[in-house]
């Protein structure tokens, strides 16, 4: 999570989104505990808009939440009717987020994270598989600890329509 403060009645997510569309690439300190470890270590992570074409799954992809943006994992592809959309979920959260999102709303993607001593670059074709190794853990975990709770998420987000949030 990236916190976020109003400025002149414009909300600082729609700034840095511009900042992010002019420039290419934005390098921001990330907050928050939903994707931990991994990201608990990084100093700064490098966003870069969100492509035209549908992102693979594994990829940690930026969206507006209220008044501050989320990183979380593509875990899996929705279409409907045209529409593309994506089912997310933090590393370190027991289920999806509550919403699918529409591929339209998306900021960015995640392409590298930034530590004291080392950096990591996602889309080296090693962190690729990694990360789609980590969509596997992430869903089988929370189907060990959750059974019956995060399969009825899962199938219920998944009948929902895709979310403007």
């Amino acid at each position: 999570m990236i916190e976020a403060e109003t400025a002149l009645d414009i909300p600082i997510v729609e700034v840095l989104r511009d900042v992010l569309r002019q420039r290419g690439r934005l390098v921001v300190k990330p907050s928050g505990a939903s994707m931990g470890p991994r990201y608990q270590w990084a100093e700064a992570i490098v966003v870069e808009p969100m492509p035209a074409h549908t992102v693979p799954v594994g990829t940690v992809i930026i969206f507006p939440r209220r008044d501050y943006w989320v990183a979380h994992r593509v875990v899996a592809h929705r279409h409907r009717s045209g529409v593309r959309g994506y089912l997310t979920w933090g590393d370190a959260a027991g289920c999806p987020d509550s919403l699918p999102l529409r591929h339209d709303t998306a900021v960015g993607v995640v392409v590298e994270i930034r530590g004291v001593t080392r950096a990591v670059n996602l889309r080296s074709p090693g962190q690729r598989v990694l990360a789609r190794m980590r969509v596997a853990r992430i869903l089988m975990a929370a189907i060990i600890r959750h059974p019956r709770g995060c399969l009825r998420a899962m199938i219920a987000l998944w009948r929902m329509p895709l979310s403007e949030v």
